[in-house]
């Protein structure tokens, strides 16, 4: 393994691939995962989104990125496969259905393609595999025929035992680390954050095989909640994935689309209804100061580091990731300075700050790596408990620690636990495993719903619709490579270029030559 990973190629899954033999239902092919130069790595990957604006219906579209280009162009959109989309109103019932076919075209690339090198002149048996599926919580645990949070197990990585609140009847599980306050009696008092039970490949499809084969439709569905699985996932047929570590938590998802969010809801006092008095709790005027202050301060901010933000006390509705992640690093840790009651709530936020921008790297070392695992998981400790918090034996520096944070070890308090909060520990093996996070993030799968979604001019036929722009699109495609055309040569309209964007072109061209405007 490599001391820097840059890629998904340093990842420990790809490694371990080349010395494995490839697999195809019961055939041993007579070579390894990756053992020609032309071998391709693929990721699969699908998502929901709303076709109208209604949001009454939703789609899901599959997609496949080629890792073998550069990762300046495997997510631009026009390197983006559509392999397909599943029609709405609803999530399907039986998405293996729906994946079968594309199933099937993979088997084949798995066994080689015949295809022509025009540079020797020759045939050569093109070979690709599949390495890692991702999306966001429901569209991988429906991947990986996953009960989710319905499970007694709701993690897909490790085994701990969600716990609901006491003397209710919601059934939603929530995953905390220490249960020694909780009322009822549990096999596990508290869990180490380093050492958490994680599922292996081998167990995970054993148990999906026993839910496959129990007896009765009773034992099955007992079978199903104990383990978390409702049974063998179709993507199972590709030798080359490995069930959990090949399906990663998204980190857009995990921490912009319900972390910094949720610590905005604790912040502002709207949580749930469990803020009343906490001293976490900004005062609403002290929180209308900070979302005006950081709408403005947008404006001072070069658009290269993100897009503008609208004022998060206001217009939270209107923030997306690019604009939570804009706020939360380069806006917020000023914003929020000397703003909390107690300076413990800051200083617990400004640590994880620092993790994301390790995370964010584009290259992450061993030492980073084992840096963020010590910092996610005394933050997680924190976030949990109210008396001096756990510190890893590979940290050197103890946290901040105030006399309550999130959770407090109030049972009644479970719903500040949520599965999110749980996933954060998983991410240092994640990169161990798959690389770094930006390699199976969801903004390229959200640019592309995007995308479909201007492209449905019929309200009346929409899969229709989209199906005939996103064929022509690939006839285009192939038109413009065997040809090599550009896009002007296509017929497509030129790029709209803006007057300052033509003004400085024109300073470019003419050195020394300043004009004043």
């Amino acid at each position: 393994m490599p001391r820097m990973t840059t890629d998904i190629f340093d990842g420990l899954h790809y490694h371990l691939l080349l010395g494995e033999r490839v697999v195809v239902g019961d055939r041993m092919l007579p070579h390894n995962y990756f053992s020609d130069h032309c071998d391709i790595v693929l990721g699969f990957a699908t998502n929901s989104f709303a076709p109208f604006k209604k949001r009454k219906h939703t789609m899901w579209i599959l997609l496949i990125f080629n890792y073998n280009l550069p990762p300046d162009q495997r997510f631009q959109k026009d390197n983006i496969l559509c392999a397909g989309i599943i029609p709405s109103p609803k999530k399907p019932w039986d998405a293996d259905s729906f994946i079968y076919p594309l199933i099937q075209e993979l088997l084949e690339l798995v066994d080689g393609v015949s295809t022509y090198d025009s540079l020797s002149s020759s045939l050569f048996a093109l070979h690709a595999y599949v390495i890692t599926g991702f999306g966001d919580i429901p569209a991988v645990s429906m991947l990986m025929h996953m009960k989710g949070h319905n499970g007694s197990r709701p993690c897909r990585m490790c085994e701990i035992q969600g716990i609901g609140i006491p003397d209710l009847q919601n059934r939603t599980l929530y995953m905390l680390l220490s249960r020694r306050d909780h009322p009822k009696p549990m096999d596990v008092v508290e869990y180490h954050p380093v050492r958490l039970l994680l599922r292996s490949h081998d167990s995970f499809m054993a148990q999906a095989k026993s839910v496959l084969s129990a007896p009765t439709e009773i034992q099955r569905e007992e079978l199903s909640k104990a383990y978390g699985i409702k049974g063998v996932p179709l993507l199972s047929a590709l030798g080359s994935l490995r069930f959990p570590q090949s399906f990663p938590y998204d980190f857009m998802h995990l921490i912009w689309e319900n972390l910094i969010p949720n610590l905005v809801l604790f912040w502002s006092g709207n949580y749930k209804g469990m803020d009343e008095g906490q001293p976490y709790v900004l005062p609403p005027d002290m929180w209308q100061v900070v979302g005006a202050t950081s709408a403005k301060a947008t404006k001072m901010i070069p658009l290269s580091f993100g897009v503008p933000i609208p004022n998060p006390a206001k217009d939270s509705s209107y923030f997306t990731s690019s604009t939570w992640s804009v706020w939360s690093l380069f806006i917020a840790p000023t914003m929020l300075q000397r703003r909390f009651p107690d300076e413990c709530y800051y200083q617990h936020f400004c640590s994880l700050v620092r993790i994301l921008n390790l995370c964010l790297q584009f290259k992450i070392s061993k030492e980073e790596i084992n840096e963020i695992e010590s910092g996610i998981c005394e933050w997680v400790v924190d976030y949990e408990r109210c008396v001096p918090p756990f510190i890893s034996k590979k940290s050197k520096v103890g946290s901040i620690h105030a006399p309550s944070l999130y959770y407090q070890h109030k049972p009644e308090w479970l719903p500040a636990c949520l599965l999110k909060i749980h996933a954060l520990l998983h991410i240092p093996d994640q990169i161990r495993w798959m690389g770094p996070c930006w390699t199976t993030w969801a903004f390229p799968i959200e640019r592309q719903c995007g995308y479909f979604q201007c492209i449905i001019h019929s309200r009346l036929n929409p899969y229709a619709n989209m199906s005939q722009h996103l064929t022509d699109l690939s006839q285009l495609r192939q038109v413009k490579i065997l040809y090599n055309l550009t896009d002007e040569e296509l017929g497509k309209p030129p790029k709209h270029i803006s007057l300052q964007t033509k003004r400085l072109e024109d300073c470019k061209s003419r050195p020394g030559t300043f004009t004043l405007v």
